[in-house]
């Protein structure tokens, strides 16, 4: 693998010419669209608190063995798919963040590994995106599918 690599950085490089305008957009609206995420992931946080404050004590099903402390455990559990969904939103914000950086620095310093350093930093929040993706379909399919079996066992 390391092998291909070397390959394909020495026989195919070229020089690649990028205009002022499309590194400084590109750095704009990763900067913008990080924000954004950083910010929904802060919301997240404040959401998780909120459930556990206003609904902690409800408990869907009668039983005080699904209590902890105090909440409810489907309180506890739907804090935690939050609080889990907020930590992935931050992550990606701060990916996005990265790239405006570095794109930035690039700009002032024309150093080709800022660029590659903001195509990795891309690179991985597309790919917690696909992977975030491919889990809501998978868990789209299995509700389908445990919908339809429910309505044909219990109709």
């Amino acid at each position: 693998m390391l092998e291909e690599e070397n390959t394909f950085s020495t026989e195919r490089r070229q020089d690649v010419a990028i205009s002022y305008r499309t590194v400084r957009g590109a750095a704009y609206w990763a900067g913008f669209i990080g924000i954004w995420f950083i910010i929904a992931g802060i919301l997240a946080f404040i959401g998780a608190a909120a459930i556990l404050f206003f609904a902690g004590n409800l408990v869907f099903f009668e039983n005080e063995i699904q209590t902890f402390y105090g909440f409810s455990v489907e309180a506890l559990a739907a804090a935690g798919a939050v609080i889990v969904g907020g930590i992935i939103t931050l992550v990606m914000g701060a990916k996005l963040r990265r790239t405006r950086r570095s794109l930035e620095d690039y700009i002032e310093s024309g150093k080709v590994a800022l660029i590659e350093d903001a195509l990795n930093a891309t690179r991985s929040f597309f790919k917690i995106q696909g992977i975030l993706i491919i889990l809501f379909l998978v868990f789209a399919v299995v509700g389908v599918v445990f919908y339809a079996l429910t309505l044909y066992f219990f109709t």
